[in-house]
């Protein structure tokens, strides 16, 4: 991370990232076939009547609460509901915390495989959601669905005049 950050501050540092790019695609390949190595279907279908109960509780309440508090934070109902709908799947995070209890025994294998069928269920209901998210949204916001989370009219850009954010700075990395 704190090479990432240092090579970002080199002039040529889209040229590297253009040259490590195949390399991190390469890994991040790697790490969900590491994942579906292990991950035993037979164990997984038992489970996917709770799998499927749960993703659908992961997908709504992780949508629900990513609305709330990014409308809370004074953006846009649209900006509110784009943002809840791009953080609506297990995180990958997940896997790799649940492998490491299973390697040191907290938890059952089995843990692994209820936890890996719902990081496909909720991955996959959170594609689909992202491919139709503009008639998605249409939809939900006919209905009214999002006036509930009070999100404002327009976004407000952090940073403005008068803002707290005045003489801040903000890394993103990558």
């Amino acid at each position: 991370f704190v090479a990432g950050i240092s090579l970002a501050q080199l002039p040529y540092h889209r040229d590297l990232q253009r040259r490590v790019q195949p390399l991190m695609h390469f890994f991040i390949a790697v790490f969900f076939v590491s994942l579906g190595i292990d991950m035993q279907l037979d164990v997984s279908l038992l489970f996917w009547a709770k799998a499927t109960v749960l993703a659908l509780f992961v997908v709504v309440g992780k949508f629900i609460i990513v609305m709330f508090v990014v409308a809370r934070l004074g953006y846009s109902e649209r900006t509110s509901y784009f943002a809840a709908l791009l953080l609506t799947q297990v995180s990958e995070f997940s896997f790799i915390l649940i492998a490491l209890g299973v390697e040191a025994g907290f938890v059952d294998s089995s843990a692994a495989a209820l936890l890996g069928l719902i990081g496909l269920i909720s991955i996959t209901v959170s594609t689909v959601a992202i491919v139709f998210r503009e008639p998605l949204y249409q939809t939900v916001h006919r209905l009214g669905l999002c006036r509930m989370f009070r999100a404002g009219a327009e976004d407000r850009h952090p940073g403005g005049e008068g803002s707290e954010l005045e003489n801040h700075i903000i890394i993103v990395g990558m």
